[in-house]
């Protein structure tokens, strides 16, 4: 409307399924795909830097732990509450699960681990992780976001021709949908 291009890149919520994760257990009704893409990319483009790869040619387990509300459970774990620590065994359980079932359908072929966000800041939770799945790949962890950094760097790779500009709207994710499925 203002006659300038703009870009968002890897949007906040976006889903990306690949057409064999969409089928669900009802004909006609797909498996939907909601996360939040940009720290996670931005993350595992770095990582790819480190190691020598591009973000496109490496398969990466990410997990995404960024809520505030386990600063208090990590206050509480440290001050000896019993209950709080189950509840991070059960969540690092969960989350080594996940990242296993990830690693599955990459048919094991995992360059790295990357477990980032705010929670990645917490050390018990994230060896209580890495003691589950570190014979996966090795396990990097990169605490906090870089969601600013990431959508300067998305636009410059659009301008520069490195990547192409995606269409993230509704009307064209639903078309996608109903033609892969």
């Amino acid at each position: 409307m203002a006659g300038c291009t703009a870009f968002i890149v890897d949007p906040v919520s976006t889903g990306e399924f690949i057409p064999e994760a969409r089928y669900s257990g009802l004909a006609g009704v797909d498996r939907i795909s909601r996360f939040h893409a940009l720290n996670q990319k931005a993350v595992a483009r770095k990582v790819a830097d480190s190691i020598g790869k591009r973000y496109e040619d490496v398969r990466f387990v990410v997990t995404h732990l960024g809520t505030k509300d386990m600063r208090e459970v990590e206050d509480r774990v440290s001050a000896g509450d019993r209950a709080a620590r189950g509840v991070v065994e059960a969540f690092a359980f969960q989350v080594a699960k996940d990242i296993g079932s990830m690693a599955a359908v990459c048919s094991g072929r995992v360059d790295r681990v990357i477990i980032t966000g705010g929670m990645a800041r917490f050390g018990l939770l994230t060896e209580l992780i890495r003691s589950r799945i570190a014979f996966i790949a090795p396990v990097e962890i990169v605490p906090g976001e870089e969601e600013m950094s990431a959508l300067a760097e998305g636009a410059t790779r659009v301008l520069k021709g490195e990547a192409p500009a995606l269409d993230y709207s509704e009307e064209k994710r639903d078309r996608a949908c109903r033609e892969s499925g």
